[in-house]
């Protein structure tokens, strides 16, 4: 049997769907400060944390999937960056990377 290999903006979307969409995570805008938002049981339990704990849980995911994510600081903000090849190809060098951007507070 042929087995599908998947690049990493679809391994991405696929995450994005069954965990945003499927599985109902988000971030936690009713109530941001309670300290709970800050510990992964109750993420897990409540699907609602804050961009730290998701950004956590998610980089968890990807590791699992041979995706390498790196935690972002912003001020007052948490994301994560990744790298993936972009649609074009220099003729000399092949596939040029871009880095990518994932706001998992804001899905």
């Amino acid at each position: 049997a042929l087995q599908r290999t998947f690049g990493v903006l679809e391994k991405i979307s696929l995450i994005n769907d069954h965990l945003f969409g499927k599985e109902g995570f988000r971030g936690n805008d009713e109530d941001y400060y309670n300290y709970r938002n800050s510990l992964l049981d109750y993420v897990l339990e409540n699907k609602k944390g804050i961009p730290i704990t998701l950004a956590i849980l998610y980089s968890c995911i990807c590791r699992r999937l041979n995706i390498n994510v790196h935690l972002v600081g912003l001020p007052g903000h948490a994301v994560l960056g990744f790298m993936a090849e972009r649609g074009n190809h220099h003729p000399e060098d092949g596939p040029i990377p871009q880095v990518y951007y994932l706001d998992v507070f804001h899905q």
